[in-house]
């Protein structure tokens, strides 16, 4: 899919920001990491050679493996064999990448031999017989046969029931349902197929998540292709990808796709005289031919067994001006045919017939890069289009020919601020170099908020650059108010997080220069104000070259959308590290558009050369980098595999075909002549230095993902002698006392998130049990809402007399919708009215916000403190304990009630809140000062005697947890039963009866 500029009219910040999980997965992860580099770093020894060894950081466990000498990597054929075959690699050494039973846990795919005589095998991972979504392993064999590589993905200790408690139809309905609330238009999507699958949340990601058994539902409908993941044991929605994506048997319909819109097949008279159509029929065969020659004939079409190539013209299933592949066809709008863009679309065809790159985050990028890459080579090389002039590129300029002028904003005064800041342009800026510098003032529109101009501005001094912030309108909404009012410049503050970006929209009225700032340099700046003078400045491009920019050539855009030689220019990272450019947010899946410049600007400088970040390339031309990448794509690279794996696999590629004389390429003839070009190790040292020039083994760690919890808790007491519990639920033999139900229901008759209840299959491969509430991505927030409130609450809680100060502690785990769906705890105190537990009683893991407030929000428990939304940079949450300290909120000798609440808005949600282990406690300076009053005494015998039923060892509690609570207060002499020895052993402890 391509991506204009981001035309805002902002709706509410993301409701969900994603994160890293940071439970046992992950400390499993570092572990195993760990453990290989304490042999050698990332070469270790096995048997009689020593293997580079590169691990993933999503699994813990290997990703690519070669000989660190780079011959082959030694395996003893099987037993009665005599020759060596690619699973006895993973027999062997399988444990690398966490296979531990690889007989049971690989099944057979493929097997191809390219053109210079490599084999790659290819097995997918199963458990208990059920495929793992997007865990392939491959083997690289050379033609003697000798194992040179292996690579993959492989998800290590799967714990999974694969018996599925949910029906497929159910499922479907599930995942029809989903995408139904998603769509705007009136559009009946329907389930056209349905897998069983183990699904690991986050493997594109790059980080660990949690398994699931899942349904993979492919949900369609026109000009719609969505594969949605439902929890096969819960019926739980657990994670969407989108199959749309942005073949020489080619039919080319104009109106829609079916046969009544057909207008061309192939044979039919050319041209076919509607521009559009015949740029369709011509730039499909030169993509088709691009690989084909490539890989000699090989290769046909874009699935490489000759399949049709689909097209659609003038579609009507995309957001105009756009273009997509959608699993069956590419479609266009009108004016958006150009060469570049139809290769490109063809490129998301050849990648699901390839490495199927998972369209989110960095695979997701990845999958984006390609098809810019597909696009720009054909552009190169068919001699069609906008070609002149095309000299190369200068380093870090920009082409006169891109969509707007470089912005740049220095802000001058006062001097604790005072700097150059990362700013986005906009595709809207004038188009000529500009500069003002003036004082900087908050824009009032007067209305609500009145920050966000989108009405005219109110009081605003005229000459000033106005501060504005993002939301409501569209951004040229906002400048033209800016302009109206005096305002000789605009900076827009980002309202939903740190990234940048180009700003979209069309208004040739507007005449003064805008920047975007992101939300922290805005709040920067307004917490200056009055006193800031800044200079915005439009800087014009220099080189005068179409070379490497992408939709020159579509008229629909109005310029070039990406800059793949300087991607800043179009406002992408042109590395990984980019501040303010690479997008660590949710939006875009992830940033797959905005990201895919990493991978891109790596491509462009491969080719041409350059010095960037502190890295001079001397470039290898386009039929070398070409072939590298294609190599990559075609052999190495699986689904999940993000920017370190993108590299790993090319420098595999580059090892593979040292010293082959490659294939010409050609987009006029589909079989391919040689070229003459033959690559070498100094080529292969070049494409190391463009690798670290953008940074691809680099983590963003500047997107700082946090989780909402800390998962690294306190003890709840001092010592651990002096830890009291009065009562504790695990909820391991279901909710016991507790009690469940639901209050203010907007409408009962559309309510359908079920109670809370308990729950074995818990997130993060935490044992055991725990309570839950839903989530659910249900409900339209209309005639189908699903506002109201679900509560979980305990038995009365006695607290014994005494000095002590009691204190609750839970452990949970959170991801809802952002600020309109979330759950917080409650009390009652001797049967008083119920009260939400502010945040200041919290010692550890407070509520991280509050709810959206009343008005906007039809969630009954709209603008309470509540713990909402999910970890940083994710959809998901992970555990963490929260401790509450209940002084001055109930004291000793009283009884409480606790209320664990979930509140819900009408429509949508992302998972739920799972509670588990709560406890009340006090801590006591003295072990057997069980009233912790300062003195050991009768009070304290009291108590003790208590917790016996009589002479007997049976606790005289009923209910299991608080028998447990009698055993952790009341077992003095360590035998795990409260008895009379326990009092024996007490009552010399003080003088008393």
């Amino acid at each position: 899919m391509l991506s204009k500029l981001r035309s805002d009219v902002c709706s509410p910040p993301p409701s969900t920001r994603d994160v890293s999980p940071i439970m046992w997965q992950a400390r499993r992860a570092r572990l195993l990491a760990g453990a290989i580099a304490l042999l050698a770093g990332p070469i270790v020894h096995a048997e009689d050679d020593i293997l580079d060894i590169r691990t993933s950081a999503a699994t813990g466990v290997a990703r690519f493996v070669t000989a660190a000498d780079g011959g082959a990597i030694q395996v003893l054929p099987a037993p009665g064999q005599r020759v060596v075959e690619p699973i006895d690699f993973l027999r062997q050494r399988g444990a690398l990448f966490g296979v531990t039973d690889s007989d049971r846990q690989l099944v057979f795919v493929d097997r191809r031999t390219d053109t210079v005589g490599r084999t790659r095998t290819t097995f997918q991972q199963v458990h208990e017989g059920v495929p793992v979504f997007a865990a392939l392993l491959r083997v690289h064999t050379d033609d003697q046969g000798r194992i040179m590589a292996a690579n993959g993905t492989f998800v290590p200790d799967v714990a999974l029931d694969t018996t599925a408690r949910l029906g497929d139809a159910e499922a479907r309905r599930i995942a029809v349902a989903t995408v139904t609330e998603q769509l705007s238009a009136t559009v009946a999507p329907a389930a056209v197929g349905t897998k069983l699958l183990v699904y690991r949340v986050d493997l594109a990601r790059g980080v660990p998540g949690p398994n699931h058994l899942v349904y993979e539902v492919e949900v369609q409908a026109p000009g719609l292709r969505e594969f949605v993941y439902i929890d096969a044991h819960t019926g739980k929605f657990v994670d969407q990808i989108t199959g749309i994506h942005e073949a020489l048997h080619r039919r080319v319909y104009d109106g829609g796709f079916a046969d009544i819109f057909l207008v061309w097949s192939e044979g039919d008279t050319l041209p076919y005289g509607d521009v559009d159509v015949d740029n369709l029929i011509e730039y499909a065969e030169d993509t088709y031919n691009l690989v084909a020659s490539a890989t000699d004939g090989a290769f046909l079409s874009w699935d490489g067994v000759d399949g049709i190539m689909h097209t659609v013209n003038n579609t009507p299933d995309v957001a105009c001006p756009n273009a997509t592949w959608n699993g069956a066809s590419t479609n266009f709008c009108p004016g958006v045919t150009g060469d570049d863009t139809v290769a490109h679309e063809w490129g998301h065809a050849y990648t699901d017939s390839t490495h199927n790159l998972i369209y989110q985050w960095q695979p997701g990028a990845l999958n984006e890069s390609y098809s810019d890459i597909f696009g720009e080579v054909v552009d190169l090389l068919n001699g069609s289009g906008t070609d002149s002039p095309v000299p190369l590129r200068t380093d870090g300029e920009c082409s006169v020919y891109g969509s707007s002028f470089v912005p740049h904003l220095e802000v001058n005064s006062p001097p604790d601020i005072a700097g150059t800041y990362v700013v986005g342009g906009a595709g809207f800026n004038p188009a000529q170099s500009m500069s003002v510098t003036d004082a900087v003032e908050a824009a009032d529109d007067g209305f609500e908020t009145g920050t966000d101009a989108c009405q005219p501005l109110v009081g605003f001094t005229a000459g000033r650059i106005a501060l504005i912030d993002r939301g409501v309108c569209g951004f040229t909404v906002k400048v033209m108010n800016a302009q109206l009012a005096g305002a000789s410049g605009v900076i827009i503050a980002n309202n939903a997080g740190d990234d940048v970006f180009t700003m979209g929209g069309f208004n040739p009225s507007i005449t003064i220069p805008s920047v975007m700032v992101g939300q922290a340099d805005g709040g920067v700046i307004r917490a200056h104000l009055p006193g800031v003078d800044a200079t915005i400045t439009l800087l014009g491009p220099t080189d005068v070259s179409y070379r490497w920019l992408h939709g020159e050539d579509d008229p629909s855009f109005g310029g070039a959308i990406r800059d793949m030689w300087n991607p800043n220019c179009l406002g992408d990272p042109g590395k990984v590290s980019d501040p303010g450019r690479y997008m660590c947010g949710t939006g875009d899946n992830g940033g797959v558009h905005t990201n895919s410049g990493v991978p891109n600007h790596a491509f462009a400088l491969l080719v041409d050369g350059g010095t960037y970040n502190g890295q001079t390339i001397a470039g290898i031309g386009l039929t070398k980098a070409f072939h590298l990448y294609w190599r990559a794509e075609s052999t190495y690279q699986v689904p999940a595999s993000d920017f370190a794996d993108h590299a790993d696999s090319l420098e595999q590629s580059c090892i593979d075909l040292t010293g082959v004389n490659l294939l010409a390429l050609d987009t006029t003839v589909p079989t391919g002549a040689l070229s003459g070009e033959v690559i070498t190790t100094a080529d292969c040292a070049e494409l190391a230095k463009a690798i670290a020039a953008v940074e691809l083994r680099t983590e963003p760690t500047q997107c700082e993902f946090v989780p909402m919890l800390d998962p690294v808790a306190p003890p709840l007491c001092n010592g651990a002698d002096s830890l009291r519990r009065t009562y504790v639920e695990y909820f391991e033999s279901g909710l016991g006392g507790w009690t469940v139900g639901t209050r203010f229901v907007a409408d009962p008759a559309t309510f359908d998130t079920p109670d809370w209840d308990v729950v074995a299959d818990l997130p993060d491969g935490r044992a055991g049990s725990a309570a839950f509430v839903a989530d659910l991505k249900i409900g339209n927030c209309a005639s189908d809402t699903e506002a109201g409130a679900l509560y979980l609450d305990s038995p009365m809680i006695h607290l014994p007399a005494g000095g002590a100060v009691y204190h609750v502690a839970f452990d949970h785990w959170v991801a809802t919708e952002l600020s309109w769906d979330g759950g917080n705890v409650k009390i009652s105190v001797n049967d008083g009215s119920w009260f939400v537990i502010p945040s200041s009683q919290f010692d550890f893991n407070a509520y991280p916000g509050y709810l959206n407030p009343p008005g906007g929000n039809d969630n009954p428990l709209a603008g309470e403190e509540s713990f909402t939304g999910a970890n940083g940079g994710e959809v998901t949450g992970s555990w963490g304990q929260s401790q509450i300290n209940l002084g001055g909120i109930a004291l000793p000798g009283d009884d409480i009630r606790l209320r664990f609440e979930m509140g819900l808005d009408g429509c949508n949600g992302v998972h739920g809140w799972y509670v588990d282990d709560v406890q009340v406690y006090s801590c006591c300076d003295t072990f057997a000062d069980v009233a912790c009053d300062g003195s050991v005494d009768s009070g304290d015998y009291a108590a003790m005697a208590g917790c016996l039923a009589g002479p007997g060892a049976t606790p005289s509690p009923t209910a299991p947890m608080a028998a447990i609570a009698c055993l952790d207060t009341f077992d003095v002499d360590g035998d795990l039963d409260v008895d009379l020895s326990d009092i024996g052993a007490f009552q010399g402890m003080f003088d008393g009866p």
